[in-house]
């Protein structure tokens, strides 16, 4: 899907992936009252539009618990980063970087969650640009 839309009398163009294409259409929507669209379109990877959509609806929390499974899924990363140590490095640790920079709600890997040496889980910790610090 492409369109062109005018800027200061020059023409710009913006060409959406079929994967991307149902979460914005989503967000344009209004389906999350928390989101702020200027951000969700100004994010560099469909990573962290999935991320920021899961995190603003975790705002009123102070931490949220999330199954590698559901990440997984989440994400769709299909076989992509076997390890979990792949996936905090690549995935995790960029987007939140990218969020904290640019967005209204973040998330920072508090711990991971384990089961022996495998792990299952992380904890976020969920951040809010201006926002007091909240009780737990």
């Amino acid at each position: 899907m492409q369109s062109s839309f005018y800027l200061n009398d020059r023409v710009v163009k913006v060409q959406l992936g079929r994967d991307l294409l149902p979460d914005m259409l989503a967000l344009a929507r209004g389906c999350s009252k928390y989101l702020d669209l200027a951000v969700a379109f100004s994010l560099s990877s469909l990573y962290a539009v999935k991320l920021y959509l899961l995190v603003s609806h975790w705002r009123d929390k102070t931490e949220e618990t999330v199954s590698s499974d559901l990440l997984r899924d989440w994400l769709d990363l299909g076989a992509k980063y076997e390890h979990s140590s792949d996936i905090k490095r690549y995935v995790l640790e960029p987007v939140s970087k990218e969020l904290k920079e640019l967005a209204d709600v973040w998330f920072e890997i508090d711990s991971t969650v384990k089961s022996g040496k495998l792990v299952t889980g992380y904890v976020f910790k969920i951040c809010e640009r201006g926002a007091t610090v909240k009780n737990v």
